[in-house]
């Protein structure tokens, strides 16, 4: 998705897409799971809550979901256009609104106890 060159633009995409979290949870041929997606306005800075979220999810490789989607943000009535890459490892990537670059954003490694956790879920699903 470019970014929308108008309101009008920006208020089509939103009203005609449904909400992203539909698609959530997802998961990863990994098994990692992605429970939901969370951004913030560019303007204000708020936290967008997951209902306001609306484009697509795709999953062009099995370890990359793509979302693009508008969020709206109630504090200021502004729609926010987000395009992000998420990986199985939870890397993310995505276009930052005021320089329009890619992003990366690794988290952190996870803790001993988490990994365990991890292992018993895989386990037993299994």
């Amino acid at each position: 998705m470019a970014k929308p060159k108008t309101k009008h633009e920006a208020l089509t995409f939103w009203e005609n897409h449904s909400p992203v979290m539909d698609a959530f949870p997802l998961t990863f041929t990994n098994g990692a799971l992605m429970q939901e997606f969370h951004g913030e306005c560019f303007r204000c800075e708020s936290r967008i809550p997951v209902i306001d979220f609306r484009g697509t999810v795709t999953q062009p490789i099995p370890k990359v979901v793509t979302i693009e989607a508008m969020g709206l943000c109630r504090e200021c009535m502004l729609l926010t256009p987000f395009l992000a890459r998420i990986r199985d490892d939870f890397t993310l990537e995505y276009i930052e609104n005021t320089t329009q670059q890619w992003v990366s954003i690794r988290p952190a490694p996870p803790t001993l106890w988490k990994r365990a956790v991890q292992f018993l879920h895989r386990t037993l699903r299994s």
